[in-house]
C-alpha cells in the first residue's frame, strides 16, 4: 500500500471522527425527546394561554427557547466529549447535507441545527418581544457562536 494511499487529503484534514457509541445513541435519543418535548410544550403553552396571540405566541416560543437551550448544552457536551469538536469542520461546502447528518444521528450536524433554531427563536422573541432580557438572551446567543 502506498503512503499517498492512508494520508487525508488536504480538504479532509479537518475532519474529527467521532465515536457513536450505544451511550451517545441512548444520550441522544433523550435530547431528541427534549427537542419534541420544547416543540410540544411551547405550542400547547401558546395554545392554551389565556393572553391574545401575539403574548400566547411569546410565551410558547419563551418555553421551548428554554428546552432548546438546555437540549442544545446536552447536545454540546457530547461533541465535546465524545470526539465530534471537529467532524464537520468549517468548510460549508462540507455540510451541505447538515440535516441528512443530523437524520443519520451525526451529534455535530445535530448541535449545529439546534443552535440555528435556538437563533432564530431568540430573533423572533427579540422583534415580537423587544424587551431587556430578549436583547440580552439574542446578544449572549450572537456572542456566543462568535
Amino acid at each position: 500500500m502506498k503512503s499517498a494511499d492512508i494520508r487525508p487529503s488536504a480538504a479532509d484534514r479537518h475532519v474529527v471522527e467521532g465515536q457513536m457509541t450505544l451511550t451517545v445513541r441512548i444520550i441522544g435519543l433523550g435530547i431528541a425527546a427534549m427537542i419534541v418535548l420544547a416543540i410540544v410544550l411551547g405550542s400547547w403553552r401558546g395554545l392554551v394561554s389565556p393572553l391574545p396571540t401575539r403574548e400566547a405566541l411569546i410565551v410558547g416560543l419563551t418555553t421551548a427557547e428554554v428546552i432548546f437551550a438546555a437540549a442544545l448544552v446536552l447536545l454540546g457536551s457530547i461533541v465535546e466529549g465524545f470526539g465530534y469538536g471537529l467532524s464537520l469542520g468549517t468548510r460549508w461546502p462540507y455540510t451541505r447535507n447538515i440535516v441528512v447528518l443530523m437524520l443519520r444521528g451525526d451529534p455535530e450536524a445535530a448541535h449545529r441545527v439546534l443552535a440555528t433554531a435556538v437563533g432564530l427563536t431568540a430573533l423572533i422573541l427579540a422583534m415580537l418581544h423587544p424587551d431587556y432580557s430578549t436583547l440580552v438572551g439574542l446578544g449572549l446567543i450572537v456572542l456566543t457562536a462568535l
